[in-house]
């Protein structure tokens, strides 16, 4: 079988909570082993700042430390959203305008939603369309709410539960 011989550390500024694969792991820094080879997405949160994430990827004995340099809310534009991505790095498009690659901070007062559903127009009232795509990945588009950032996963994780 596969040894436990990889370790992942986080650190974050201002600190926050590790989250590895949706896991609550405890408060940065940590260091914890990883037994089992691929891809984990690391989440970093904090009640006052923007959340942080990075994927990792683990074949074989390694050592990785990340640090999340996190964002202050009340930096923040009012009207700002930000779309994630998994794995980072997706290009994100809105309303059908290339705004950059995930994760990436926008206005949504530059992209109005739509008002109302126009005849043969995909998406609802009062939503963005937006779309991510890699070079490895299959491409993925879905209307959204203005209201709240937004995280999309292309990629598979590995080890669950």
């Amino acid at each position: 079988g596969e040894g436990c011989d990889s370790k992942l550390s986080v650190k974050a500024q201002p600190g926050g909570t590790v989250h590895i694969n949706g896991l609550r792991f405890g408060a940065t820094p940590i260091e914890r082993t990883i037994c089992k080879r691929g891809r984990y997405l690391v989440r970093v949160i904090h009640d006052e700042a923007i959340p942080w994430q990075q994927v990792v990827t683990f074949s074989g004995q390694a050592k990785l430390a990340v640090r999340a340099d996190l964002i202050p809310r009340r930096n923040r534009p009012a009207d700002a959203m930000v779309i994630h991505s998994v794995p980072d790095n997706a290009v994100v498009f809105v309303n059908g305008v290339e705004i950059g690659l995930a994760p990436v901070m926008f206005r949504t007062s530059q992209f109005p939603a739509r008002q109302k559903q126009q005849k043969g127009q995909k998406g609802k009232a009062g939503r963005l369309r937006v779309g991510l795509w890699t070079p490895n990945h299959k491409g993925r588009s879905l209307s959204i709410r203005t209201a709240r950032d937004a995280w999309i996963h292309l990629a598979k994780l590995s080890g669950g539960k």
